[in-house]
């Protein structure tokens, strides 16, 4: 008895799969998908699909432009990640920037309580103490909302920042502005990073 395979398709999994079903079990793609407005006849991947698409990128691939990120998942079962149909082209820069788009809207702070706490809860966490701590990062460039540039650095360094618009949901965009800068870089703007953690 003789058999013959005609053709077969190898992909590599990796650590990609393990990180999809953590992204799964803590309901980071479910959240966003329930808090996000878009339109589910008309979407291949719904927008919480395409965050976890990035986060499956950004913890297993090399890090890569926005128009390059489909490139990595060429390698990868993309049907075994997000279901029977889906390529690594449907994974364009475009794709990915909508779900951006809808995860701003959203809020990512917002998703990111949701989640913690979903998993104190789900795992029964005590929190007898936070760690806060801050940092900044200094910006470049100029601003659509900034002065006019004779105006010095300086002068404005007290001053409260322009109050940019809100979103059509009501967020607002971060706003660099002149203060303290652990960079020793006062002539620059500064966007300031906190984050808050427990001993788990």
């Amino acid at each position: 008895m003789t058999s013959s395979i005609e053709s077969f398709l190898s992909h590599s999994v990796g650590a990609a799969p393990l990180v999809a079903a953590l992204c799964r079990d803590l309901g980071i793609p479910q959240l966003i998908d329930q808090e996000a407005t878009w339109d589910e006849d008309r979407s291949i991947l719904s927008p919480g699909e395409r965050i976890m698409a990035l986060i499956i990128n950004l913890l297993c691939e090399e890090r890569r432009p926005l128009y390059k990120v489909h490139d990595a998942f060429e390698r990868l079962d993309t049907e075994l990640l997000f279901g029977e149909g889906i390529r690594s082209d449907h994974l364009n820069d475009d794709c990915l920037g909508r779900g951006l788009d809808a995860f701003y809207e959203i809020g990512p702070s917002r998703i990111l309580r949701q989640v913690a706490l979903s998993l104190r809860l789900k795992e029964a966490m005590d929190l007898p103490f936070v760690h806060f701590d801050t940092t900044t990062r200094v910006l470049y460039g100029a601003y659509g909302f900034e002065g006019s540039e004779e105006e010095d650095p300086l002068d404005r360094l007290f001053s409260p920042p322009p109050v940019l618009p809100p979103s059509p949901l009501g967020r607002r965009p971060v706003q660099p502005a002149y203060g303290h800068s652990k960079d020793h870089r006062p002539d620059l703007k500064q966007i300031t990073i906190a984050l808050a953690v427990d001993r788990h």
